[in-house]
This record gives structure tokens, sequence and C-alpha cells, in this order.
């Protein structure tokens, strides 16, 4: 009877044991929050944005680039207007394939968030953006807001 009632409380201690440690490894993934990096805050743009460093990684982690492009003056409707994304993982060099907007866009359609939901970036390898147009001459403006996040 006194070993049924030893391994009892040795199974009791062990479960309450566990269950500590598991809501400890609970608490702390609640209070994770993404690291936001860097973000892009550029108003009423009229010309195409040249390639350009977005940031480049201290280490090589699991990333996420939150977007919003929006037409702020209409255009005559013959471009839209691209954003690029470009960045390192194991692999290579990575690109993004990202939604355009039309030039003459008006609201309550003109925007798009062309979002990336994660990506790996590799150390040291800058990660880069440009906006572009798909024809010439450019008409109308746009605002892009770009913030990047480590997720880990």
């Amino acid at each position: 009877m006194h070993k049924a009632a030893y391994f009892l409380s040795l199974l009791l201690a062990t479960v309450a044991v566990s269950n500590v440690q598991v809501n400890r490894v609970s608490a702390a993934t609640a209070h994770s929050h993404p690291q936001i990096v860097t973000s892009v805050a550029l108003s009423n743009q009229t010309n195409e944005i040249p390639t350009t460093t977005l940031f480049t990684p201290q280490q090589t982690g699991l990333y996420r680039v939150v977007a919003y492009l929006t037409a702020t003056h209409p255009g005559d409707g013959q471009n839209v207007w691209g954003l690029q994304i470009q960045w390192s993982d194991d692999a290579g060099i990575e690109q993004s394939c990202l939604p355009n907007l039309n030039n003459a866009a008006t609201p309550p359609f003109a925007y798009v968030t062309p979002s990336i939901s994660a990506f790996e970036a590799v150390a040291g390898v800058p990660v880069t953006y440009s906006v572009f147009s798909s024809g010439q001459p450019v008409s109308g403006a746009y605002s892009l807001y770009l913030t990047v996040e480590r997720l880990q």
C-alpha cells in the first residue's frame, strides 16, 4: 500500500513540474513581439525609385515586409506603379512578385498592400526595394510606406 501511495505522489509531482515548465514557455512566447528593423514613409512621389537599400541584416533570420502603396494624385491610366523587394536567402538572390497599382486609381480603390508574409534574409547582404513604372512618361503621384519586422 505504501508503494502505491509513493508512486501516486511521484506521478502528481511530475505532472505539477511539467505544467509549470509549459506555462513558463507559453508565457515567454506570448510576450514576444516582432522587432521593427526599419521603416520608410515617402509621400507624393512622382518618379520611380531606383534600387535602394532597405536594411542590411546583422544576423540571418526570418523577416517580414509590410507595405502600403497608394495613388495620391491620379495619372493618365497608361502606367502602373510597382514595388519590388529583393533579398538573399540560403538558396541565393530572391525577388518579390507583388501586385501593382494603376496610376489612375481613385478611392475607394487607390491602394494596394503588396506585403511579403515572411522571408529569410542572410546576414550582411542588403535587402533592397525599388518602385517602377510600366510606361513612360510617368504621370500621377503615389505614397509608399514600408515596415520591416524581424520575426526570429
